[in-house]
C-alpha cells in the first residue's frame, strides 16, 4: 500500500507543477529553460520515431508518453549529474523535481507538435 501513496504522490506533484507556468518561479527557478530545451530536442527524436519506427499509426497518448518519457529520462539523468557534479565541489545543488516535470511537459507538447504536422502532411 504504501509503493501505491508513493506513486499517487508522484503523479499529483506531476500534475500540480503545472502551476508554475503561471508564476513568477517560471523564469526566476529556470523552468522554462527546462521546457523549452525538452521541445526543442524531443521534435526530431519523435519525429524520427513517427516516420521510421511506425510510432504515427499509435494513438496520441501513447505518443504523448514516448515523448515524456523520453524527455523525463533525459531531465533525471541531468539532474542526478548535475547534484553528483556539485557535491564533489562542494557546493550545494538539492535535486529538482520540478525541473524535471517541466523537462517531461516540453517532450509530451513536442509529441502533440509532431503528431498534428504529420496529420497535414
Amino acid at each position: 500500500m504504501s509503493a501505491f501513496k508513493d506513486i499517487l504522490g508522484f503523479f499529483l506533484a506531476f500534475i500540480t507543477s503545472t502551476k508554475y507556468f503561471f508564476k513568477k518561479e517560471f523564469t526566476t527557478e529556470l523552468y522554462y529553460k527546462h521546457f523549452s530545451y525538452s521541445l526543442v530536442l524531443t521534435l526530431p527524436c519523435i519525429a524520427l520515431l513517427m516516420i521510421f519506427a511506425h510510432l504515427k499509426d499509435t494513438p496520441l497518448l501513447f505518443q504523448c508518453f514516448i515523448g515524456g518519457g523520453g524527455a523525463f529520462t533525459v531531465n533525471w539523468v541531468r539532474e542526478l549529474i548535475k547534484e553528483d557534479n556539485a557535491k564533489k565541489e562542494g557546493w550545494k545543488y538539492p535535486f529538482d523535481y520540478v525541473d524535471v516535470y517541466f523537462g517531461t511537459y516540453g517532450g509530451i507538447v513536442a509529441a502533440i507538435i509532431i503528431h498534428y504536422f504529420l496529420m497535414i502532411l
